[in-house]
């Protein structure tokens, strides 16, 4: 509603203090979810805010960080999803798709599935991007660059290599700093099997990508009863420059291929 919007910049609003998102959005448009990863925050997508793939974009901005850089961070999985998952319900009246990068795949699954079967609130797709899946996270969980123990300059460098193009040390000091306290939310992750999702998944994979191998992505499939597909594009962990345009025409073509679908099916 209205008065839970708080303006952040001239052309954009932060809805019920979790989701930015831009002004005059069409509330007859599909709003697609978008759940960043470790380290970083919202303006991660920021891209997709301004050039959204034909939906009005709400980014998830968890506490701690940018905007919400005074709030307590959440360490917490468990408590977590519930949380976001609760935030995000009065802004479902109408047709909706989630999207998650790296760990925040994870975090999207999670709150899918808290929506589903708590809610009956089903997303028309669900998008993830350089996401292990949850079955197999173990894997994903003991490699170095993600795993506590060892976080040092050098995986840093591996996660955050296309950071470094950006020639701002300080923001890559910051980042190291905020993905070494983010992995404590990634140590607290524990899979536990479910019902498979009803709506489509649709994975992107990196080529070059060292935190998430495309292989660890084709268990998404199993994960749910409709159609699942996994593309693989010429990219890293964080799918920039013409990557990140592929991935939203792709995004675009996959949210209007499901409400036709679902349509056909309501007629």
């Amino acid at each position: 509603s209205a008065q839970d919007l708080v303006t952040v910049t001239d052309s954009e609003e932060v809805a019920d203090g979790w989701f930015t998102r831009r002004k005059n959005n069409d509330v007859n448009n599909v709003r697609l979810f978008m759940f960043h990863g470790l380290g970083v925050g919202a303006s991660v997508f920021s891209d997709f805010l301004h050039h959204p793939p034909s939906s009005d974009v709400y980014l998830l901005q968890l506490p701690g960080r940018e905007n919400r850089k005074d709030e307590p961070v959440r360490t917490d999985f468990a408590k977590l999803v519930p949380e976001i998952a609760a935030a995000m319900l009065p802004l479902l009246y109408g047709p909706f798709a989630i999207y998650g990068h790296s760990f925040g795949g994870l975090i999207a699954f999670e709150v899918v599935r808290v929506l589903s079967t708590q809610y009956g609130k089903v997303p028309t797709a669900f998008f993830c991007a350089g996401t292990t899946a949850p079955q197999v996270t173990d894997t994903w969980r003991s490699r170095d660059v993600l795993n506590a123990s060892k976080v040092s300059s050098n995986s840093m460098q591996k996660l955050f290599g296309s950071l470094s193009d950006i020639g701002d040390a300080e923001l890559e000091k910051k980042t190291t700093e905020n993905l070494k306290r983010d992995v404590a939310l990634l140590s607290g992750y524990v899979y536990h099997k479910g019902e498979p999702l009803d709506c489509p998944i649709i994975a992107f994979s990196g080529t070059g990508d060292e935190v998430t191998l495309p292989e660890e992505m084709v268990a998404w499939e199993e994960l749910t009863r409709s159609r699942f597909r996994q593309y693989v594009v010429n990219s890293g962990h964080w799918f920039n420059g013409e990557s990140r345009d592929t991935i939203r025409s792709m995004v675009a073509q996959h949210i209007s291929a499901a409400l036709q679908l679902s349509e056909g099916v309501l007629a």
